[in-house]
């Protein structure tokens, strides 16, 4: 069995963080050296709802967490970004249907659909394209409101002193956000090779000078996992035994 010759660094919050490394171990088929340095903490908003909607939109299992707290009706149905989402928005007690992808494809899908309106969109602070804005703009009724903030962490030391070392670190990455703030404490020596989930973050990763840039095939968890595994498995062949 190759032996990894990469480690894995890790800066999504937590819990999804360690269920992504999760996935990678069982993708590879055997353990990883990782580390765990989570650069954004999500803190609860109770978000104000002035009009019952008719549907939800969630674009993360935060939103559903949000959801849940607002006390909305159980079996409401919840658009939702992807399996993952929908996932925890089923096991909340909500109606999920997953568009599979991206904010691209949550808007494809309701505007495919067109739901009764009004449907509320529950958001971090800190948002990936405006979801509300464009169905709004093609006539969906809906509005927007924050259920979380994403506030930033700075690197563990295990994770700056691996930074700063000359071994091969995987580093995917999930949103621009998270490639600022990590941009924010550099530079960094250590050969990276990152791996985005969107092209929107492979464009803002170009400022952290990675020696590999991997895109993966569609914007969802499991092709990160895959591109992931991959990207392992190449600097481990490229190093040799």
């Amino acid at each position: 069995m190759q032996q990894p010759n990469a480690t894995l660094l890790i800066t999504r919050p937590e819990p999804s963080g360690a269920d992504f490394v999760l996935q990678v171990i069982s993708a590879l088929g055997h353990p990883v050296p990782t580390i765990l340095s989570p650069l954004i903490a999500i803190e609860p908003v109770d978000p104000t709802i002035e009009v019952m909607p008719a549907g939800l939109i969630l674009t993360s299992a935060h939103g559903v967490d949000a959801a849940r707290r607002a006390g909305l009706p159980k079996g409401m149905t919840a658009w939702c970004v992807g399996d993952r989402t929908a996932e925890a928005a089923r096991v909340a007690g909500f109606d999920p249907i997953s568009a599979k992808g991206d904010s691209s494809a949550l808007i494809r899908m309701i505007l495919d659909r067109r739901p009764e309106g009004p449907l509320l969109h529950l958001h971090g602070a800190h948002k990936t394209g405006d979801v509300v804005e464009g169905l709004t703009a093609a006539g969906v009724s809906c509005y927007g409101r924050v259920g979380y903030r994403q506030a930033s962490v700075p690197l563990t030391q295990q994770a700056r002193f691996a930074l700063s070392a000359d071994k091969p670190l995987v580093l995917p990455l999930f949103s621009p956000r998270t490639v600022s703030i990590l941009a924010e404490q550099g530079p960094f020596d250590a050969p990276l090779t990152v791996v985005a989930i969107s092209e929107a973050v492979a464009n803002a990763a170009e400022i952290l000078r990675p020696v590999r840039l991997v895109l993966a095939e569609q914007p969802n968890g499991e092709a990160m996992c895959h591109a992931t595994r991959d990207a392992i498995d190449a600097i481990s062949l490229a190093s040799g035994p």
